[in-house]
């Protein structure tokens, strides 16, 4: 099986080598980057959810 940054993250998580905590009622995940020439597959940045609103909440017209 070819190793892709979303396996990393897909095992990390179901065996508890990736850590996860709550902030603002929303799941964070601590992971590293993509390693060079990993391939990575259905990536999405998570970067908008660094705030104290969840993006549901700001698209919604609520607290901004």
């Amino acid at each position: 099986m070819i190793n892709t940054y979303n396996k990393y993250i897909t095992d990390g998580i179901q065996d508890g080598s990736i850590k996860c905590k709550e902030v603002d009622g929303v799941r964070a995940y601590q992971v590293r980057a993509p390693l060079p020439g990993e391939e990575v597959v259905g990536y999405v940045s998570f970067s908008g959810w660094v705030g104290t609103h969840t993006p549901t909440q700001l698209a919604s017209g609520g607290e901004k």
